[in-house]
């Protein structure tokens, strides 16, 4: 990564735009210099006996 970007929104937004079925506990943090090497959230899709699974963390 060779910049900083701006987390902003809240779980629900992120579970409906994506179809989330799992969600992080806590809400988002909201930052608008997010740095290199700084946790961020992300949706991740797998595969679960044949079905395709997103969840966010």
């Amino acid at each position: 990564m060779c910049g900083r970007f701006v987390t902003a929104g809240n779980k629900v937004a992120i579970r409906d735009a994506f179809s989330v079925e799992e969600t992080f506990e806590d809400e988002l943090k909201r930052s608008w210099n997010v740095a290199p090497m700084q946790g961020i959230p992300f949706v991740s899709e797998q595969l679960r006996e044949g079905e395709l699974v997103r969840r966010s963390r």
